[in-house]
């Protein structure tokens, strides 16, 4: 079995009257480009999400930047990847970070201080939206396991907000690594 990684980025950016936000990718039902059915619908994600084979040989930032153009329009990778060094391991704080026999996972943040991004995103058309998640919602997260590959968030509440637990950590982590930066502004 081929070995695959997951690279993702997640977007915190503060709003005001909301505070420090972070940008949530909400799966959608099908994948628009071959109409298959996407694991977890309804279920929010970290802004981006990529998978590759192990051996792919372009590099983190390029997989991305790939699915930044792909999700949200050529304006994104302006804003997601300005002041990029073109290497994700000294980009910002790794969030969450995991390895087994089949996967390797990798998770990173960054704070985008101008929130008018939020304007130029378009939404994916593999998306039920965009999902915008302040630290105190973390609480209310129902955390997604196997089980709920197939459904997802589809029979639950709309207001409900489910995650994988590897995206709950990363969104907990860039809250308290970032939380502290905004606390000393």
């Amino acid at each position: 079995m081929e070995k695959k990684r997951k690279i993702g980025l997640l977007i915190l950016t503060p709003i005001k009257h909301m505070g420090l936000v972070a940008i949530s990718y909400t799966q959608g039902i099908v994948h628009a480009r071959n109409l298959m059915p996407l694991p977890f619908p309804g279920s929010s994600e970290v802004t981006l999400y990529a998978d590759s084979d192990l051996h792919d040989d372009q590099d983190e930032t390029d997989i991305l930047i790939r699915n930044a153009e792909e999700r949200y329009g050529e304006n994104s990778v302006d804003i997601f990847f300005s002041n990029y060094n073109h290497h994700l391991q000294p980009f910002e704080p790794s969030v969450f970070k995991f390895s087994s026999d089949s996967t390797n996972v990798f998770i990173t943040a960054k704070l985008v201080d101008d929130s008018s991004l939020l304007h130029s995103l378009r939404v994916p058309l593999s998306s039920s939206g965009i999902r915008l998640i302040t630290q105190d919602m973390l609480c209310q997260i129902r955390i997604l396991d196997d089980h709920d590959k197939e459904h997802g968030m589809m029979r639950l509440a709309r207001s409900q907000i489910g995650m994988t637990y590897d995206t709950f950590k990363a969104f907990e982590n860039a809250f308290l690594f970032f939380g502290k930066r905004e606390d000393e502004r």
